[in-house]
């Protein structure tokens, strides 16, 4: 099954000193459904599900991925850095209204 990953909750790291996701709310756009942990969605990801982000700018799909930063386990988009595709451009959580 695929997911659409709506928006973020993120976190601070002491070491970074920057944001890393930790959790991330699944649903359609402008609402989220769900609020799943990283960890959670790696074991989706594991048992073959997909998450995906949509750019507000292109309407483009992309794919998330697990990712390691600083230690810690958090996700990625397919995307380079480069531009407004992924994670880093979507709302945070507290700021949707939940389905």
């Amino acid at each position: 099954m695929d997911y659409q990953i709506v928006c973020v909750c993120v976190a601070t790291s002491e070491t970074g000193g920057h944001g890393h996701v930790v959790t991330v709310g699944i649903g359609t756009a402008g609402r989220f459904e769900d609020l799943l942990w990283v960890e959670e969605v790696y074991e989706a990801i594991e048992r073959g599900h997909r998450f995906f982000t949509i750019s507000r700018l292109t309407g483009q799909a992309t794919q998330v991925f697990p990712s390691v930063c600083c230690g810690i386990d958090t996700l990625r988009t397919g995307m380079p850095a480069a531009g407004r595709h992924g994670l880093d451009d979507l709302p945070l959580c507290r700021d949707l209204p939940i389905t």
